[in-house]
């Protein structure tokens, strides 16, 4: 879709041309099948930050003042 659109907006055209062609583009190309790659993906990096996080807190006891981990 940026591809698309930047040869497109390469070329003088109004805002309302490259609205059309911006809409045109997304019709063709965020499709269902799309959407759920982004999310697939999305959910597999947010699962390595989740899992990072929990070895660090497991790994790193920080005490407070009265010695007692919180």
């Amino acid at each position: 879709m940026k591809h698309y659109c930047g040869t497109i907006f390469a070329h003088s055209t109004s805002f309302k041309e490259q609205r059309q062609h911006l809409e045109e583009s997304f019709r063709r190309d965020i499709t269902p099948e799309y959407c759920a790659k982004v999310y697939e993906h999305v959910q597999h990096i947010e699962e390595q930050y989740w899992n990072t996080d929990l070895i660090i807190d497991e790994e790193i006891e920080i005490e407070d003042d009265e010695g007692s981990p919180f």
